[in-house]
């Protein structure tokens, strides 16, 4: 948190154009690192108190959106918010626009409110429980309260097995959604 620059970090997915570059992508082996570096927060006091009172004040959109998801137990991308590409393509989200899947339309040719209204229709018909493999999932374990998995997507499952309503999740982002599982446990508390 130098000169108060918050690290956030993605894991490459497995989708777009990713998948003309597979090296990109992580596996298990990467998931010490990744946790090492992690842990430079967790050693310094200062840092653990920043990190608290980051938590405690991290309330803005995409909080609302994650509560919306939690409580209607299904994606947000294109219920509470929509990806626009440069060209004026939208679609629920950055992983649809990443296997062109679900586009709602263009800006060039609809209005932002029209599309809204009148598209997502597919993808707002998939819930939680659509999704095959979940209630065998390691992951349902390491869950907390109020914790859910993002991997459940449709685009990110399409990619990866071929099939929209499958899981979204590699042995990486198992691992790793494991671990983020545990360090939310950690901070929420306090």
């Amino acid at each position: 948190m130098q000169n108060g620059v918050w690290p956030a970090y993605q894991s490459v997915m497995s989708n777009g154009r990713c998948k003309e570059h597979p090296f990109l992508a992580l596996d298990v082996s990467d998931v010490e690192p990744y946790v090492k570096g992690l842990s430079v927060y967790d050693d310094n006091e200062q840092t653990d108190v920043a990190i608290k009172e980051k938590a405690k004040d991290y309330k803005n959109v995409f909080d609302i959106c994650y509560a919306l998801e939690f409580s209607a137990a299904a994606c947000k991308g294109g219920r509470t918010f929509a990806y626009i590409c440069s060209n004026g393509d939208v679609y629920p989200c950055s992983n649809c626009a990443g296997e062109d899947l679900f586009l709602a339309g263009n800006l060039y040719d609809n209005t932002l409110s029209d599309m809204w209204k009148k598209s997502f229709q597919d993808i707002r018909a998939f819930t939680w429980n659509d999704f095959k493999g979940c209630e065998t999932c390691e992951l349902n374990a390491s869950l907390g309260e109020n914790q859910f998995c993002k991997l459940r997507c449709a685009a990110i499952s399409k990619a990866l097995y071929d099939d929209p309503l499958y899981c979204g999740a590699t042995d990486y982002a198992k691992a790793i959604s494991k671990h983020r599982f545990a360090w939310v446990e950690k901070y929420k508390g306090d």
